[in-house]
């Protein structure tokens, strides 16, 4: 109930909250709880101070109280506060509680709707996503927004013929949508429909990273095509407009490389390594490199949980006092106490809707930067390093739209560059690490896969499933190659650089 003095007193932690003075708004909340201990607007208040402070008891004791009955959050903003926080602070499970427990005034909001579906999609439950989509039909051809995100849940969870039907629905809605022209060419061999349409989204203009997705795309589509001259035209301009938004610093990124494996040696990796014994797995290696695939095979396999890309070791990372900066306790020698950061990183893949197993496959490529790290947290961990033919990794690559915080994809001497200290980290974490490093050719074990496996499990300890039992995995994909990973294993993306050898031009020679 908002009684006049809670009202006045709610004013009151609002005015403090704008003017810069948290500590005196959290007391007063502190207050108002033992008066009004379901108040939602008082919990939802001091939920984003505890979530934000990493007290994370205290945050699950308010959102217990709070979600008892989540009917009662009845503003629209309040709500989508509420989701918005807890996908920040990865609390997947109580956004989903929220989500799946909406007020009636607010269900057929297209806004909330579309709120919910994300935060069903973090949380990685997708079909809780595609009913209350189903139930909203209504709202949702009435708004391409949702339109695209139903036909994102369908991709990823590789129903390809429906993604590319709402896809080329919202693109009949908004022609210069990149993001749908983007993903539609994910979907699939490029029909002829979906090339017009990307075609037509190319002329409705947009910003850089616009033009760049929408080029990319047609490069992609071209090279369905066979035309490869288009191809690659197209793949050139829309780095040249990537690289109107982000630069990428040799320099800065060597030094980096230069400072971890200086960092890193067998004497200071024993002394402060936790005594952790999880024997997760890390799949790393340069973008494009099969990853996806790697994790594909283990996703299937008992104890093993698809962790997909998240951001975890950083995550985790934050529960320590040392932060991003652990590489200097790693220099002095200062012991680190890792329980809290490998509880979190536990915990953040246990906030996932469809967490199951006891072991934990982390498919993040660039963690090759981060061997290190891992073994310091989970010295039992396992290092799957997957290699590819640097010319079709650097292709493949040059084709793919990444973030700006991936600049040196815009650029294939910056490719090959990162792809050289990439193979020298590598080569140190293999040197360092040792049996717990193993290097898998992505060209053998699409060509020679039950050999290639077999190695695999044996370095895993573990039967891994046939070629045929992988195309039935549930685990939903997210990444670039969410189609090529639905197909029987082959070999048509090896040796795919050769379509491209004159516009490679030195490389071929250096790399070949």
């Amino acid at each position: 109930m908002n009684t006049p003095g809670l009202q006045q007193a709610l004013a009151q932690v609002h005015q403090w909250l704008t003017t810069g003075q948290p500590q005196q708004a959290e007391q007063l909340l502190l207050q108002l709880i033992t008066q009004y201990p379901t108040n939602t607007v008082v919990l939802t208040h001091l939920i984003g101070f505890a979530l934000n402070k990493k007290q994370y008891a205290s945050a699950e004791k308010y959102i217990d109280t709070l979600l008892a009955h989540p009917e009662q959050i009845i503003d629209k903003q309040q709500f989508l506060h509420l989701i918005r926080m807890f996908i920040q602070h990865n609390r997947f499970k109580a956004g989903l509680r929220l989500s799946s427990n909406v007020a009636d005034n607010l269900k057929g909001d297209a806004e909330v709707l579309a709120a919910r579906c994300h935060c069903a999609i973090d949380a990685r439950a997708l079909a809780d996503a595609q009913a209350w989509l189903a139930q909203s039909n209504d709202v949702v051809e009435g708004s391409p927004y949702l339109m695209h995100t139903r036909a994102n849940i369908a991709s990823m969870q590789g129903d390809f013929d429906s993604a590319i039907r709402d896809f080329h629905l919202v693109l009949a809605k908004e022609p210069g949508n990149s993001y749908a022209a983007a993903r539609i060419a994910k979907c699939g061999r490029v029909s002829d429909e979906t090339l017009t349409a990307l075609l037509d989204a190319l002329v409705q203009g947009g910003d850089d990273e616009a033009k760049a997705r929408i080029h990319l795309a047609l490069g992609k589509a071209y090279s369905d095509q066979g035309d490869y001259s288009q191809a690659w035209e197209h793949a050139e301009k829309g780095n040249q407009f990537n690289k109107n938004v982000a630069k990428f610093d040799a320099t800065v990124f060597q030094q980096q490389v230069d400072h971890i494996i200086e960092a890193f040696t067998a004497p200071r990796v024993e002394a402060i390594q936790s005594d952790n014994t999880q024997e997760h797995v890390f799949i790393v290696g340069m973008p494009r490199s099969g990853t996806t695939l790697a994790e594909q095979i283990l996703s299937i396999v008992d104890d093993y949980y698809a962790g997909g890309e998240t951001p975890a070791l950083e995550y985790a990372l934050g529960f320590t006092r040392e932060g991003g900066a652990y590489t200097q306790s790693l220099i002095q020698g200062a012991p680190i106490d890792w329980t809290a950061a490998c509880n979190a990183y536990n915990d953040y893949f246990a906030q996932f809707a469809n967490f199951s197993g006891k072991l934990i496959v982390n498919k993040v490529p660039t963690n090759f930067f981060h061997v290190g790290l891992i073994k310091l947290m989970f010295p039992k961990a396992k290092i799957i390093n997957m290699q590819r033919d640097p010319l079709d990794v650097a292709v493949s690559v040059f084709f793919e739209t990444f973030s700006q915080y991936f600049a040196y994809t815009n650029d294939l001497k910056d490719i090959f560059f990162v792809f050289e200290q990439y193979q020298r980290l590598m080569t140190h974490w293999s040197a360092l690490f040792k049996d717990d490093v193993l290097n898998v050719s992505y060209q053998v074990l699409v060509s020679d896969y039950q050999a290639q496996v077999d190695i695999i499990g044996q370095f895993l300890g573990r039967q891994l499933p046939s070629a045929d039992e992988i195309r039935g995995a549930a685990n939903h994909v997210e990444t670039p190659s969410l189609w090529q990973v639905r197909q029987p294993i082959n070999t048509n993306a090896v040796k795919k650089w050769k379509r491209y050898e004159t516009q490679l031009g030195e490389f071929v020679k250096q790399y070949s």
